[in-house]
C-alpha cells in the first residue's frame, strides 16, 4: 500500500474525531429530558439502556472489525450515530429517547475499539507506533475543541428551541459518513478464519495477561466514574446557583482543562512515570467527588474540573499502555472485550446512583467517591506489583 495514502489517514482521523466531538446538546441534555417531565432515575436509565445495547453488540462488532475491516465498521457506526441524533431531535417522550440510546449504543459498539485499532494499525504500517500516545492526545484535544465550541452555544440554542441542539448535532455528525469513505484500510495480520478460535484466543489473552486485565479495569473505573458525573453535573451546577445560560460556558471551561490534559498527557506521563501517573488519576477522581459532596457554594463547579483532568490524562496514556499488549489480528476484539467491562459498569452503576441522586445529589457523589476509592486501592496495588515483576 502507498505510504502517502496511509499518512492521509492520520489527518482524516483528526477531522473524524473533531466532527465526532460535536455535541450542542452536551450542557443541556438532562434539562432537555426534564422538559418532558422525566425524573433522575429515568434520565440515568438511558445510560443503562446504552450499556445494554453495547453489551449485546460490543464483542460481535469487534470481531466484525477484525474480519471485515476497520473502514466498513466505522462507516456503519457513523450512519447509526447520525440516525440516533435525528431521533432525539424529533422524539417527544421517554420511549423515543430510549430507542435513540439503543441505536447510540449500537453505534458506539461499532466504533468502540475499532477507531483506536484503525489508528494504531495505521501507525504500525508507517512504523511510527511510538507516536500513538502523542497522536491520540492530539486527537482528544481536537475532539474536546469541538465539544468546547458546540457546548459554548448549546445553552443559547436550547433557549431558542429545546430541540435545536440535537438537530444541529445530527446534521454535523452526518458529515462523518463522507469522511470515512476517504479512509484507507491499513494492512494487518489476518484474523484466524475459525471464528470461535479467534474469539476464544482473544478472551484467553485478555484473561491470562494480568497487566492488561488490571490496566483495563483501572481505565473502566475512571471512565465510568467520570461519565456518571456527566449525568449529574448539570443538576449540581443548577443546585449551586449557576444560571442555565452559563452552564454551557462552565462545561466549556471543563473541556478546555480536559483537552489540555489530553494534549500534553504524553509529556506529563514521561516525567511522572507509571506509578505516580496512576495514583494521581485515582486521586483526582476521588477528590473531585468528595469535594462536590461536601460543598455547594457558587465556585464549587471547579471541583468537577478534577474529573476532567483525570479523564483527559488517562485517555491517551492508558490506550497506549493497553495497545502495547495486543496484536493487530485481535486488536479490535480485545479492545471490545475491555470495553465490555465498561458497558457492564454503565449498566449497573447509573441505576444505583440514580436512586440515591433522587434522594440527595451530594449523597450520590459520596457513594461514587467511596466506591471508586476502594476499587482503585485494590487495582493500583496489583498494577504496582505487576510493574515491578
Amino acid at each position: 500500500m502507498n505510504i502517502h495514502n496511509l499518512k492521509s489517514n492520520i489527518n482524516l482521523y483528526y477531522i473524524f474525531s473533531f466532527i465526532g466531538g460535536i455535541q450542542f446538546y452536551g450542557p443541556v441534555f438532562a434539562l432537555f429530558f426534564q422538559s418532558f417531565s422525566l425524573n433522575q432515575t429515568q434520565i440515568l436509565s438511558f445510560l443503562s439502556i446504552y450499556a445494554v445495547s453495547t453489551i449485546l453488540f460490543e464483542i460481535p462488532t469487534g470481531i466484525f472489525s477484525d474480519y471485515i475491516g476497520r473502514k466498513k465498521t466505522l462507516l456503519i457506526s457513523s450512519i447509526l450515530a447520525s440516525l440516533c441524533f435525528f431521533i432525539f431531535a424529533f422524539g417527544n417522550n421517554y420511549w423515543y429517547f430510549a430507542i435513540a440510546y439503543l441505536i447510540m449504543g449500537l453505534a458506539g459498539a461499532f466504533s468502540s475499539g475499532t477507531d483506536q485499532a484503525f489508528l494504531y494499525d495505521t501507525l504500525l504500517n508507517l512504523k511510527i507506533e511510538d507516536k500513538f500516545k502523542k497522536i491520540l492526545g492530539k486527537t482528544a484535544f481536537l475532539e474536546n475543541l469541538a465539544i468546547i465550541f458546540s457546548m459554548a452555544v448549546g445553552g443559547f440554542l436550547f433557549n431558542i428551541n429545546t430541540k435545536l441542539p440535537y438537530l444541529l448535532t445530527a446534521l454535523i455528525v452526518s458529515l462523518n459518513i463522507f469522511i470515512v469513505l476517504f479512509f484507507k484500510e491499513p494492512e494487518r495480520i489476518k484474523s484466524n478464519k475459525n471464528l470461535l478460535k479467534h474469539t476464544f484466543l482473544s478472551f484467553k489473552i485478555f484473561h491470562k495477561n494480568k497487566k492488561l486485565l488490571m490496566l483495563s479495569l483501572f481505565s473502566v473505573i475512571t471512565i465510568s466514574a467520570v461519565v456518571v458525573s456527566f449525568f449529574l453535573i448539570q443538576q449540581y451546577y443548577k443546585f449551586i446557583g449557576i444560571p442555565v445560560t452559563l452552564i454551557g460556558l462552565v462545561i466549556v471551561g471543563s473541556k478546555i482543562i480536559e483537552s489540555l490534559s489530553s494534549k500534553y498527557a504524553y509529556i506529563i506521563e514521561k516525567k511522572l512515570k507509571f506509578k505516580i501517573s496512576i495514583i494521581l488519576i485515582a486521586l483526582f477522581v476521588v477528590l473531585g467527588y468528595i469535594l462536590m459532596s461536601l460543598y455547594s457554594f457558587y465556585l464549587a463547579f471547579l471541583f468537577a474540573y478534577l474529573l476532567n483532568i483525570a479523564l483527559g490524562f488517562s485517555g491517551p496514556v492508558f490506550s497506549d499502555y493497553i495497545n502495547k499488549y495486543i496484536s493487530s489480528d485481535k486488536r479490535s476484539t480485545i479492545l471490545s472485550i475491555k470495553n465490555q467491562l465498561k458497558n457492564v459498569a454503565f449498566l449497573l452503576i447509573p441505576l444505583l446512583v440514580g436512586r440515591v441522586a433522587d434522594k440527595s445529589l451530594q449523597l450520590s457523589f459520596s457513594v461514587v467517591a467511596i466506591s471508586a476509592a476502594l476499587l482503585y486501592i485494590v487495582i493500583i496495588y496489583h498494577l504496582i506489583k505487576l510493574n515491578k515483576d
